[in-house]
């Protein structure tokens, strides 16, 4: 088993409050095999909920508590930025944070004209050094020297591409201003997966709640977002 595996079998052992045998982990091939699993491990509970209609539920409250919106408007369709004038933007949104008060919520991004300056800079950067690390290792005398300044620009030249992509990251921030997702289903998806714990439909796991926690860890440990539960975690998600 490797890092990402092992990492991953910590986290749900940690998770779940439970604990995988070598044996036990080497058939739990899939997120299906590995859901179904854990629900032999856990208790259990006979209460159905839609976590995603619960998450529904909580948005529109605080949506309609803070932005004095109507009912009515808020809809899985709708599109964040109808909600949000880009003049308060960044204020109405924290509010929006602190009122649903949950561990993961999606940060606003800076615009996109600063986000491919950023992504720019560090390309050219370490294309700058790698070029530059030709070039002297041609032109210097004697050698020793030739390959010390070519090693050193090499290295030197894309770091400092990056510390300038971060600095720029750090003063780009009040200018945060674009959502990372969408709509409101778009939201709504986010939370539901990011933060399974804070939607406990009571004492117990459902196979819903599990099998959202089951992703939002292969998600956090893997950086594997596109899947479905049939997927193979070696052979499809590159998970070994």
């Amino acid at each position: 088993m490797g890092m990402d595996g092992i990492a991953i079998v910590l986290r749900i052992e940690e998770t779940f409050g439970i604990n995988i045998t070598n044996e036990e982990a080497a058939e739990l091939t899939t997120p299906r095999k590995l859901t179904d699993f854990v629900m032999t491990q856990v208790e259990k509970t006979d209460q159905t909920i839609c976590l995603s209609q619960q998450t529904f539920h909580r948005l529109r409250r605080a949506f309609t508590e803070q932005l004095c919106l109507p009912r009515s408007a808020f809809r899985p369709s709708a599109r964040l930025e109808e909600f949000f004038p880009l003049q308060h933007r960044r204020r109405d949104w924290q509010a929006i944070e602190s009122n649903i008060a949950l561990a993961s919520w999606p940060a606003l991004l800076p615009p996109k004209w600063v986000r491919s300056a950023i992504h720019g800079i560090t390309v050219i950067g370490i294309l700058s050094g790698f070029l530059l690390f030709l070039l002297f290792l041609g032109i210097v005398d004697p050698l020793w020297k030739r390959i010390a300044l070519a090693l050193f620009t090499l290295l030197a030249v894309p770091y400092f591409a990056i510390k300038v992509a971060e600095a720029m990251t750090y003063l780009a921030h009040p200018l945060r201003c674009e959502f990372p997702v969408i709509t409101v289903a778009d939201l709504v998806r986010y939370l539901v997966a990011m933060n399974p714990s804070a939607f406990r439909p009571g004492d117990g796991w459902t196979r819903e709640r599990v099998a959202a926690a089951i992703r939002r860890i292969l998600i956090e440990e893997a950086g594997v977002e596109e899947f479905n539960e049939d997927d193979d975690f070696v052979r499809d998600l590159g998970i070994d």
